[in-house]
Order: C-alpha cells, then structure tokens, then sequence
C-alpha cells in the first residue's frame, strides 16, 4: 500500500445536489451544484486561514441541514499548529475558523473523515439529534473520534476499539440503513473504515446514532473484515453505503479505488454484509481514468422516494477534479411488496454492472442504476 492517503477532497450532500470542498495549496476551493445527474458546478467564494497556509492537510466535511440554497456547512482540516480545527460556513457562506482543543494527539497529516445525519434522515423513533462525529488517526495509529452538538464545543477523544490501523490510513465514514429494517431507507447506523496494518484488508465498525448520542463507547466490529479481492490498494479510497431497500443481495457497501496494476483506473467494489463466510470488492464496470494516487471522496443522498443518487470526485489531472454520478432508482411496489421482490433481496440476482439481457430482468424487478459521463471543473487556469 502507498504511503499517500487521506483527501484534500470533500464532498457533501445538498439533497438535491452536492458540495465539493477541494483544497488546493493554501485555499480550499468550493463548488455546488443544486441538482443531481449530469449537469454543471457553480464555483463559490474560496476559503483561506493563517492557519491553511503551509498545513498540507487532508479535508473533510458535513452538512446537517438540507436545500439548494443553503450553505451551512463544518468543514474540518489539520492547520499548522498541530490542532485539528473547523471552519465553521454559515448560511451567507460567511465562515469562521476555531481549534478543536480537545485533541492534541493526531499524527501529522491524518487522514479526516466526519459524518452527520441530516434533519431530514432523522426518523422519528430516534430519541436524539445526532452530534457532528469527527474521526482521526492518534500518533499510536489508532483511530480516535469526538463529537459536537455545536461550533467550538467537543468532547475529548475516544478510541473506537483497542487496534491499530495502517500507519497513514485512509479512513472513511458513512451513514448506512440498519440490517433489521430492510423495508426504510433511514440512515441511522454510523460506519468507519480504514486499512489494517500490512495489508488490503478493511476494518469496519458501526454504532447506532442512538449510541452515538448516548455512549462514550459505542462501536463495535462489523465481521468479517471487507477486502480487495486479488487486488491491492494504492491506499486512497472512498465509501458508502447505499440503504438495504434499494440494492439487491445484500451488497450495499460501496467501494472506489485506484489499484497498483491498473494505472489511473478507478474501480468500484462493492461488498456484502456479514451473511457470506468470505467478503470480497469485486472490480466493477464503473472505470474512469484519473491521475495517479488521485484524491477522492465520494457521497451517497435520496433524492426523493423513489429516486437515489452517488456521487464520486477525484483528481483527474494535475490541479483539476472531475466528478460522476450514479442515478439509481427503484419501484417501492416491487422492491417491498411481492414475492419477486423477496426474491430481490434474498440475492437471486448475482451482478449489477451486467449484460443488456440482465440488465433489463433488474430493471423488471424494480432496480436500476445508471452512471452518467464525467463533469470536469476546477481547470487549472481556472486556479
């Protein structure tokens, strides 16, 4: 595995629509598109601090509140003194920037990764807001997370689990469905991913929000570990988890990486959940050539109830990003309420980048997804 890891890339959901983050020297750049699919960025204002400049830091980002219009937004980076540290967007796109005293044990140029659940995700069983969950890696490679319930207040380190990740790993986190409702597309389990020490193969592990909300500890390990199969990472990769009502067999994590023998080439892998003895990323159909050891990040988001959207950005040349989308969609009478459909999440059918033929017995059974061309911006004459 390469030692280059982490994103300077971040990217959000704005249901409809994403928000890139891209930091590029001493300014994070910033690009948002109010629809979904194949369509054009609008660049916004570039943010820059004292503390930007001469980080060399990784990026992530989240976004709790939803619409085209609004801007809110708590983008995290690792600033020149040490201190990891927010710049907190408010609606205008007025930005603040403030330490995260709380942690003074991350490694140099960790890998970032942060998550929360949207307002509109929230069901209404669940008994808390969830906090804005920011995960690192300490200087012993362990991964160490701490939360907020508001700009500049957090809560001191906890580790997810007694275990080292790779030195330098990427680490990814996600929203995903929980495995006992099969039939909600409520993202209400909290995942983490990251590199085992020596090797492709990826630790997960989950919480509930509500555990989240309510535990200094509340990760466990998700069995058994994922990994490329036959392949081995450059180290960079990003991950999401497509709800349990929208993808067939199981498989609804999500994987996209470079490999050591396919050049600029990114794959998407997609695994299972635990019920297979063996868990293995396949390579998939979605390939798209992209700078070597290219940034990425990727995001999944619902676009109204029956349609879904993800959305992956790299680099793709040197100072330049590119982003595509998936357009998925599915039919709730189909996918919730026959025996086809029993027999479309018990795993009857086997693929999903796959031959015409196929491709339309998915689509009988209420499931397809598409990808659309690439959407390059940020050119370098542009920068």
């Amino acid at each position: 595995m390469a030692t280059v890891t982490g994103s300077t890339i971040a990217v959000v959901s704005n249901r409809p629509g994403v928000t890139i983050f891209y930091r590029v020297g001493d300014v994070i750049q910033i690009y948002r598109k109010t629809v979904d699919g194949q369509s054009s960025y609008d660049q916004e204002q570039s943010l820059s601090t004292h503390f930007l400049k001469g980080s060399d830091s990784n990026i992530t980002a989240t976004k709790r509140s939803a619409g085209a219009d609004d801007r809110q937004a708590r983008v995290f980076y690792q600033g020149s003194d040490r201190f990891l540290r927010e710049l907190t967007i408010a609606s205008d796109g007025n930005a603040k920037d403030r330490a995260i005293s709380t942690v003074k044990d991350a490694r140099a140029k960790t890998s970032l990764a942060a998550i929360v659940q949207k307002d509109l995700d929230r069901p209404s069983s669940q008994s808390a807001k969830m906090p804005d969950v920011l995960f690192y890696q300490g200087i012993d490679n362990q991964i160490y997370f701490v939360k907020s319930d508001r700009p500049s207040c957090w809560s001191d380190p906890m580790p997810i689990d007694n275990v080292a990740g790779q030195e330098g790993t990427t680490i990814q986190a996600f929203l995903g469905s929980a495995l006992s409702a099969p039939k909600s597309d409520y993202m209400s389990i909290v995942y983490v991913c990251f590199l085992r020490p020596g090797s492709n193969y990826i630790y997960r592990y989950s919480a509930t929000v509500d555990d989240m909300c309510n535990s200094d500890s509340p990760f466990s390990a998700v069995t058994p570990d994922l990994y490329f199969d036959g392949k081995s990472s450059k180290g960079r990769f990003g991950a999401i988890c497509v709800p349990r009502i929208y993808c067939r067999c199981k498989k609804d994590f999500r994987f996209y990486s470079q490999f050591a023998d396919t050049g600029g080439v990114i794959s998407e892998g997609i695994g299972q959940d635990g019920i297979a003895a063996v868990q293995s990323l396949n390579e998939g159909k979605f390939e798209q050539e992209a700078r070597d050891y290219a940034q990425m990040a990727a995001v999944y988001q619902r676009t109204d109830k029956g349609h879904y959207a993800i959305t992956v950005v790299f680099e793709d040349a040197p100072r330049s990003i590119c982003s595509v989308t998936l357009e998925g969609s599915w039919n709730p009478a189909v996918i919730v309420g026959d025996e086809s459909a029993m027999q479309f999440r018990e795993g009857k059918w086997e693929v999903i980048h796959v031959t015409d033929q196929e491709q339309e017995q998915l689509r009988s059974h209420g499931y397809t997804e598409e990808w659309n061309g690439p959407v390059r911006l940020c050119a370098e004459d542009n920068i």
